[in-house]
């Protein structure tokens, strides 16, 4: 299957690839989608025609010549092959894909996945397509920022940093899952998705890691709160209505050691920053 891939941008201004014209450069891109994270795929131009210029009227047979020739691609025996190919990718060795060409095979040096999620499984591939070698939320790895299962445009952007497991959000992670469990659910799995969403309320949100191990017992001691915010995620979403209900009970008696107009106005000054930079 296609995989979305990246561009450096360097692409466009290296001295081999300024020489071939316009549609090659594209044509060329559109290569890396369909190629296996070897840089092999299928020698079809007509196929090739119709999934990267189909409305463009160009001759698929002519640009893949014009690659050829300028040594961006090599041809033989039905496939073509995109010599150093990491050079325009860096494929994530969790998600790397082979294909059905000879001698298609991952290096000994990938043999183990990345430890950030995900779980081997191999999947044949059909019509020459690559084989998923890995199981999980499609992030190749390429700077596209795609993969986010749950589709938060904000998620997406902060994925494609690829950060290995952090030591506050694990934390953070780890707390609200011991408090759930101790208060007598079974002990939730702390997956991916836990910590993309620990990780935008330190980054994003503004959120100082005490500020969210204190909202965590808040919630956590609260009858009502505690069978409602189940996972980081929903810590996350709900984050504003437990600052104004903690804010409401302050004068109760009850713990509330966050300060919630500080961590408020911080992720206010976040957005407007993000906004200037947008």
């Amino acid at each position: 299957m296609p995989k979305i891939r990246g561009i450096k941008p360097d692409y466009w201004t290296d001295e081999d690839i300024v020489d071939l014209s316009i549609p090659a450069r594209l044509l060329f891109i559109g290569l890396w989608s369909y190629a296996c994270d070897n840089g092999h795929l299928q020698d079809k131009p007509k196929q090739i025609k119709m999934r990267v210029l189909p409305g463009d009227d160009v001759n698929a047979a002519e640009l893949l010549r014009e690659l050829e020739a300028g040594g961006r691609i090599h041809r033989a025996d039905g496939w073509i092959t995109v010599p150093n190919f990491t050079k325009h990718q860096r494929p994530d060795k969790r998600y790397f894909q082979t294909c059905d060409k000879a001698g298609c095979t991952r290096s000994s040096n990938d043999s183990q996945p990345e430890t950030r999620g995900g779980h081997i499984e191999s999947t044949p591939g059909a019509h020459g397509g690559p084989v998923v070698v890995s199981q999980g939320p499609h992030v190749d790895g390429d700077g596209d920022s795609e993969g986010d299962s749950e589709g938060d445009g904000e998620k997406t952007r902060e994925l494609a940093l690829h950060e290995a497991p952090r030591a506050d959000v694990i934390r953070i992670c780890e707390h609200l899952a011991t408090r759930i469990e101790g208060n007598g659910a079974k002990r939730p799995s702390v997956g991916k998705a836990w910590q993309d969403a620990a990780r935008l309320m330190l980054d994003r949100d503004g959120r100082e890691e005490h500020e969210i191990h204190a909202a965590i017992d808040w919630c956590q001691d609260d009858e009502f709160w505690r069978s409602n915010v189940l996972s980081m995620p929903k810590l996350r979403e709900q984050y504003d209505r437990l600052r104004m209900q903690a804010q409401r009970k302050a004068g109760t008696g009850r713990r509330n050691d966050i300060d919630w107009d500080a961590a408020l106005a911080r992720a206010d000054a976040r957005s407007a920053q993000q906004g200037e930079i947008a």
